[in-house]
């Protein structure tokens, strides 16, 4: 656990991460019971109450509404700690702190009795100094805790109600927004100190925070830092830097006069031919180190190192005969962006670990993506979140955590929040990942149907596109910044430019072929819901069989006629059933072919649209969602259907009514190959195929038109087309394509053999379609289900083999197959 916002810190620190006790503030007839109770730091009052066992786990049954009590309470976290003489020392040129890195949210700070600060910001660290007068021995550190619900009535009782989406009064709360409840998550605001606690001090001065701009020429890249340093007095000083890159090192250095307060130093580096940092499937995601190094009187007073990428970031912002374009280019090379949408990866952000964070950026590479967009009812994630996403080369769209809300117009709140935008921008600029700011979510889309709920003065646009714009131009003035999501050109949502967020289909209850009108230059949002591994919701909901109308199942589906959703798509689709496995298969399978459709389209239409988010990667609880895979990291089919979808470069047939062959290429390379295109009968007949060579640009997106495929399925009735690429002696089914829902087809059960096999010196299973096509294959081991296997939710034609290998899903490590079970349609 870093005690430090940068990599590595020379200054020295007193970790407060044990010893602390938590205590119910109004303590109903001085119960001992609520006195002292054992805690963990970094953590929260929630999961302190859960580890003494007196709250149940939110996340079983209905067991949430239980435990609201606990955001209506005040609570109060003591520790007690010895202060050493060496600590105790102060000087003008010894500064001494205490630091909070997130408290989470209001809170008061008491030291041995004294209030010593305030916080009212979950989002941004707190320092507070230590009295001059603080003496060695033992001193105890209070932090009195807030209800945050209490506090945010009361304002809204003051101040009057700040309009959400959800009515609630969260607005008035620089906390995370999706804690107060979201259409897939509970209703748990937290308190709590969430990330590390310490004593820090520093003598003489301090490297408060960098940025960097890269400037490209053709045999070297000049890399310019500028750094803050807070100076205790003035004087002169010395700033030495190096960049370095395996055994490639440049250096330089400058010496100045600060005054006492913040003073920028710059520094410049001559890098030639530079290993540059590109984004996932594009190329290495290379990084140097850079140390800087301040000096003082001869000393070093301060050393910092972090690891930077070198790149150049362009948003294209173009007008072209579709109306103006909207996409980015890295090192000159535009991109396709391919990627979800974040949400925090747990409703109690302090037990999400570094090693899970690696675990959901792999799985989102692995299924072809290289960007995320933070969402902006969550929060700004730690550190070493962006610094993995530096080193796995996922693009990072931030927003600013604002959503689906007005906010106040209050002297207070602004300043609160211009202080937050600062404070983020500095500590994050100095990552390669992050390539795009967004000010809010939804609000300018939403503003005219919010603001009819109430008449309190709130934030009105410049908020976002003045004084958080200035935030970024005073702190990294080469950042790309929108100032809403969705924004567009004459309205927000506009599909001519900007980005889009289209929720025609499932919000809207638009059928699920209703993408294929769907156009946008990028599409920030979009998804369709699927249940998640049977296994995890098992865990969460009550003993005994398990109902299709279970009310605790029901409870675990947070959208607004959720449930209804799900029987009405899957009765478009699929025959009707009452089962509930098989219900479950339906959802999945369904979801997963929903949005290979989407996205299958909408890669299509390149360049008329260059990106595709999709809504969501990842769970903060087990929930039936539009996740990706479960909060248990067990993947839905749709991951599988999100991975070929997201193929560099696939072909696929699509249409809403006349299917059309297409190929992708989003590579830096053309791309020759053959595709073999069938069409079969239900009954596993042959009815025609035919080998065409490929020929694709690269960046392009072309149609095969020599093949009129339209024409193939009036020759025979119960028929469908498949697509394949040829690849040496072995096919890679992509795509299939059916001209009716399942339901109103006349599908035989395929008999699929299942065995054992070893394939290039690998032990897995082999499975084969024997007879007859069987359409969204799911293999499984019911014994096992945290076993993933490298392939599934597939249609195979008659004769195809698919090879499988097993892994863990929440650690990527093979895992044995011991036995598998199949589900089809």
């Amino acid at each position: 656990m870093s005690l430090s916002l940068f990599a590595y810190d020379s200054h020295e620190t007193f970790p407060l991460t044990t010893g602390w006790t938590l205590s119910r503030v109004n303590n109903p007839e001085n119960d001992p019971t609520w006195t002292e109770i054992p805690t963990e730091v970094p953590g929260c009052v929630h999961l302190d109450l859960m580890r003494a066992g007196l709250i149940p786990d939110p996340f079983v049954g209905m067991n949430e509404k239980e435990v609201a009590w606990v955001a209506e309470e005040d609570w109060r976290y003591t520790c007690d700690f010895d202060l050493g003489e060496d600590w105790s020392k102060r000087d003008s040129a010894n500064v001494r702190q205490l630091v909070f890195e997130g408290l989470d949210t209001f809170a008061d700070i008491i030291l041995d009795g004294e209030l010593i600060g305030e916080g009212d910001n979950a989002f941004i660290p707190h320092r507070f100094p230590l009295p001059d007068t603080l003496k060695p021995g033992l001193h105890r550190v209070e932090v009195l805790l807030r209800s945050p619900v209490q506090t945010i009535e009361a304002l809204s009782r003051e101040r009057g109600h700040a309009p959400a989406w959800d009515g609630g009064p969260r607005s008035w709360a620089r906390k995370p927004q999706y804690s107060f409840g979201w259409d897939w998550g509970p209703i748990l605001p937290t308190s709590g100190m969430h990330r590390p606690v310490y004593l820090q001090r520093w003598y003489d001065g301090r490297i408060g925070w960098y940025r960097y701009e890269c400037e490209p020429a053709e045999e070297a890249w000049t890399v310019r830092v500028q750094a803050t340093v807070q100076a205790p007095h003035t004087g002169e000083y010395r700033l030495l830097g190096s960049l370095q890159r395996n055994d490639n090192k440049v250096v330089d250095q400058t010496t100045f006069y600060a005054e006492a307060g913040a003073n920028t130093v710059s520094l410049t580096f001559t890098v030639p031919d530079p290993d540059l940092w590109w984004p996932a499937t594009e190329g290495e995601s290379a990084l140097y180190g850079l140390e800087l190094e301040l000096i003082r009187n001869r000393r070093s007073v301060h050393t910092i190192r972090e690891h930077i990428g070198l790149r150049t970031v362009e948003w294209v912002e173009e007008p072209d005969k579709w109306g103006k374009s909207f996409y980015v280019r890295i090192n000159g090379r535009d991109i396709f962006c391919k990627g979800a949408n974040w949400v925090p990866g747990d409703s109690f952000t302090s037990r999400v670990t570094e090693q899970q964070v690696r675990r959901h950026f792999q799985l989102a590479i692995d299924a072809g993506m290289n960007m995320l967009r933070i969402w902006g009812g969550g929060q700004y994630e730690p550190a070493w979140y962006y610094r993995t996403a530096d080193e796995m080369g996922l693009m990072i769209w931030q927003d600013f955590p604002y959503a689906c809300s007005l906010y106040p117009d209050d002297l207070t709140f602004t300043h609160n929040g211009d202080l937050e935008a600062r404070t983020a921008v500095q500590q994050l600029a100095r990552h390669a990942s992050i390539v795009i700011w967004c000010g809010n979510n939804e609000i300018q889309r939403d503003e005219v149907m919010l603001a009819t709920q109430d008449s309190i003065k709130v934030l009105e646009r410049d908020y976002w596109d003045v004084r958080i714009r200035q935030a970024l131009a005073d702190n990294d003035p080469s950042a790309f910044y929108i100032q809403s999501s969705p924004t567009g050109g004459s309205f927000a949502n506009d599909p001519r430019e900007g980005d889009r967020h289209v929720w025609e289909v499932w919000n809207g209850w638009g059928a699920t072929k209703d993408y294929l009108d769907q156009e946008a230059r990028f599409i920030s949002e979009f998804g369709f819901h699927g249940f998640p591994h049977p296994e995890t919701l098992r865990d969460v909901l009550h003993p005994g069989k398990v109902t299709i109308q279970d009310e605790t199942l029901e409870w675990h589906n947070k959208q607004v006629d959720g449930p209804e959703r799900h029987h009405r798509y899957q009765a478009a689709m699929y025959p009707v059933t009452t089962d509930y496995n098989c219900f479950l298969r339906q959802s999945q399978d369904l979801q997963g072919r929903t949005l290979r459709m989407a996205i299958e389209h909408w890669r299509r239409h390149m360049p008329r649209t260059m990106g595709t988010l999709i809504w969501q990667l990842n769970d903060c609880w087990p929930v039936i969602s539009w996740s990706l895979y479960d909060y248990r990291f067990r993947p839905k089919a749709s991951w599988y259907q999100v991975r070929r979808a997201f193929s560099p470069r696939t072909a696929f047939i699509t249409g809403k009514d006349k299917p059309v062959l297409w190929t992708v290429n989003d590579t830096a390379t053309d791309w020759e190959a053959n595709l073999v295109v069938y069409c079969y009968g239900l009954n596993g007949v042959k009815i025609q195929e035919k080998v065409v060579q490929l020929d694709v640009p690269q960046g392009r997106a072309v149609p095969i038109t020599d093949i009129d495929v339209a024409n193939w399925l009036k020759e025979s009735e119960n028929c469908f087309l498949a697509v394949d690429v040829l690849n040496g002696s072995k096919y890679c089914p992509l795509s299939t394509w059916l001209p009716y829902p399942f339901k109103h087809l006349p599908l035989e059960q395929s008999e699929i053999e299942l065995k054992p096999a070893i394939w290039d010196d690998q032990e897995g299973w082999l499975v084969r379609a024997v007879d007859k096509p069987a359409f969204g294959v799911w293999l499984y081991d019911p014994d096992q289900p945290d076993l993933m296997l490298s392939d599934n939710a597939f249609d195979l034609m008659p004769g195809y083999e698919r090879f499988v290998v097993g892994m863990n899903c929440s650690t990527g490590k093979p895992m044995p197959i011991r036995k598998l079970e199949v589900w089809s349609l």
